[in-house]
């Protein structure tokens, strides 16, 4: 859709269920509770994982939602040809958000783990 004009790099959307779903800026708070999930996993999990923040997880043909932080097996280069579709762990940090992240993000994360 970038590619066609239809949304720009900028614009912070995820693809949830089929539906474009507006991602909301993050505030300052929110940023530093990501980075600091990410530090902590980083080092709860050593170096045989990638810990990721903020990118796609291709659950399906019509998800392929951006989560906060998540561990998946193996390393970046894994995933140079399509971003994982599964994941060891999913983090999300709520701040305006929580309803969402605690209901249609965690039925589709629960639909997508093996």
């Amino acid at each position: 859709m970038i590619d066609a004009g239809v949304l720009a790099p900028e614009d912070h959307v995820e693809l949830i269920d089929g539906d474009i779903v507006t991602v909301t800026p993050q505030k300052s708070r929110h940023a530093t509770a990501v980075r600091l999930a990410e530090t902590a996993l980083r080092h709860a999990f050593g170096e045989h994982v990638d810990v990721r923040t903020q990118l796609p997880l291709a659950l399906d043909a019509v998800s392929e939602p951006e989560p906060d932080v998540t561990v998946v097996a193996g390393s970046p280069r894994d995933y140079r040809d399509a971003h994982p579709s599964t994941a060891l762990l999913v983090v999300e940090v709520a701040d305006a958000s929580l309803l969402f992240d605690r209901t249609t993000k965690a039925s589709l994360y629960a639909r997508g783990h093996p």
